[in-house]
């Protein structure tokens, strides 16, 4: 009985292991430029700072709400290249690996999309928009965009929980190291 408990264990272990791989081949970069999905900031009113980290290949926070007005854009390169931001009509602040820039930029009615555009970088996911609050995305689509630790229910809620399930990963080290391991040791 001990061997058949041990074998399932083993078995989705396993399984687990195999379905946690990433869907990002090595080497390649994500479409949204990150591998969690953009990164959300508001409550911003004309005047304040705005901090957008870049690094390779991506802008955090990617999503900015904030309502027309001046702003001060302080972007801080914690990448390893030089990045650079640049809005829509033009404005560009560059800053090398580990440095910070800033530059003023005037966010119209709107809002205004905005990208690294060093060769490649806005292809390979560097990009964001400053939208109005409420306002819908610049960028054309219609998806919805999540930040860590919201939560998402449909309309009407969540149906009841019917069962509950635990999934436990754990490893066992059944002999020296160095050594044949051996399963019989689980039964003892």
């Amino acid at each position: 009985m001990r061997r058949h408990v041990l074998l399932t264990i083993i078995a989705l272990v396993s399984l687990v292991a195999m379905s946690c791989g990433g869907g990002v081949e090595d080497g390649q970069v994500p479409a949204t430029g990150s591998m969690t999905g953009p990164v959300f900031a508001g409550d911003y009113v004309p005047g304040d700072t705005i901090r957008i980290v870049a690094d390779e290949f991506r802008f955090s926070p990617s999503i900015i709400e904030a309502p027309a007005g001046r702003y001060t854009v302080e972007l801080v390169n914690r990448g390893t290249i030089e990045h650079d931001i640049v809005f829509a009509d033009g404005t560009r602040a560059v800053a090398g690996a580990g440095e910070s820039s800033a530059v003023e930029v005037d966010i119209p009615d709107g809002g205004m999309l905005f990208s690294c555009e060093i060769a490649g970088h806005a292809e390979a996911g560097m990009v964001g928009e400053v939208r109005s609050p409420g306002g819908p995305s610049l960028r054309g689509d219609d998806t919805v965009e999540l930040v860590a630790g919201q939560t998402v229910e449909p309309e009407g809620g969540l149906p009841e929980i019917a069962d509950e399930f635990f999934l436990i990963q754990n490893e066992w080290y059944l002999g020296p190291q160095g050594e044949v391991s051996s399963l019989a040791k689980a039964d003892q």
